[in-house]
């Protein structure tokens, strides 16, 4: 069942207010800056922002002119920043009309959802595969929606499973803007600069340095390439939290086990993440546990790249054998050998990369994604306002 079957159209604007914690970033936090950038893409869509943490999210969306409220740092270990931020939250909610509101994953939902809930329908956007296992889910799950949003197929039965058995809910892959190309003569600086010839198979794994992600198999994997071809690894992303810390710490001395030193470069933090990717020559991202989505594959894709991944979760829904190979999870010697081949056969990779920008648009065209989330939030607005007129 879902809410957008038959949508409507508007008479007025739909004001929406969306909810995340934003202390860090991250696919959510790439999505939310994407609703407040392209929001003229569905004009009849008013989004504003409430926040728990300033820093880059919030900026984002403030320099897209979008209105931001800052609810104030929460913090579990500190019951009173909760009860502040659910006071705050109220306070705005009594002062302003908003349509709806939409919780975006558990933390955020299990705390602040019941306090959004007495005054206005509820639409939670699961952006994480659940298992129950948590404490932040089970409290989520007390906090019935009057509607789901999940960024994949995975994540959708995995809610239904843990979460929200019986709430209508929608699949909504992100909306993902396709970054402008760069030129040859960056491209070749890009690569100069992190000693890659233009002969050099470069291979790229890009996202958050979390173990489930699969970078120690990654590593593994390298270690069975061929030592008489050129190629390298650029591992992309910077360690945000203690035991990423503790994880890049462990990759970096598996790097030197393997007599990898030479080969892989750890490029940290950076803001020109679609230009890193269109200056290499594959994708990697072998996940030892399924990924919810995967917005970095859909940005892989734009870029051109051919894309090796593990056959679990959102790269399942993404990736076909036009635009790249799945392999197992937790088998370095499959994942080895799908990069050989790509090493090998360079007409294969090519044509793997050209097939990609299509796929990426398929999926996740922005202006697409954006009249369906309208369309979405829209239906269960007139939903939920039919319920109370029959109440």
């Amino acid at each position: 069942m879902t809410f957008a079957d038959n949508p409507q159209r508007a008479t007025k604007p739909l004001r929406v207010l969306h909810l995340y914690s934003g202390n860090m970033f991250g696919g959510i936090e790439t999505i939310l800056s994407t609703l407040a950038h392209r929001r003229a893409t569905a004009p009849d869509m008013e989004p504003e922002f409430a926040v728990c943490f300033s820093g880059r999210l919030s900026d984002q969306l403030s320099e897209a002119g979008c209105i931001v409220h800052n609810l104030g740092q929460m913090r579990v270990s500190r019951p009173w920043t909760i009860i502040r931020a659910q006071h705050r939250l109220a306070r705005l909610l009594s002062d302003q009309h908003f349509d709806l509101a939409v919780t975006h994953a558990c933390w955020i939902h299990a705390l602040l959802g019941g306090a959004v809930q007495r005054r206005l329908p509820v639409i939670f956007w699961g952006h994480d595969i659940n298992y129950g296992e948590h404490w932040i889910e089970k409290w989520a799950a007390r906090i019935q929606p009057c509607g789901v949003i999940a960024n994949s197929e995975s994540t959708q039965a995995s809610i239904q499973e843990h979460l929200f058995r019986t709430i209508p809910s929608n699949v909504l892959y992100c909306p993902i803007e396709r970054p402008p190309a760069i030129n040859q003569q960056r491209r070749e600086i890009l690569r100069r600069e992190f000693g890659a010839s233009d002969e050099t198979f470069v291979i790229i794994q890009a996202g958050r340095l979390e173990g489930y992600k699969g970078l120690h198999i990654h590593l593994d994997a390298l270690a069975s390439l061929p030592q008489s071809r050129s190629w390298q690894s650029w591992i992309v992303g910077g360690a945000q939290r203690d035991a990423e810390r503790q994880y890049l710490s462990e990759l970096k001395k598996l790097v030197e086990r393997r007599g990898l030193s030479a080969r892989v470069r750890f490029l940290g933090q950076r803001t020109d993440v679609a230009s890193i990717l269109q200056a290499g020559d594959a994708f990697c991202h072998p996940n030892v546990r399924a990924e919810p989505f995967g917005i970095v594959f859909i940005e892989a894709l734009f870029a051109g790249l051919p894309i090796v991944a593990t056959n679990l979760g959102g790269a399942k829904e993404i990736v076909t054998n036009d635009c790249g190979i799945l392999v197992a999870p937790n088998d370095a010697e499959a994942l080895a050998g799908a990069l050989r081949h790509l090493l090998d056969d360079r007409n294969r990779r090519r044509e793997l990369g050209a097939n990609g920008p299509g796929r990426a648009a398929e999926l996740c065209d922005v202006n697409a994604q954006m009249l369906s989330l309208e369309n979405i939030l829209r239906a269960a607005s007139l939903s939920n306002r039919k319920e109370l007129l029959h109440a």
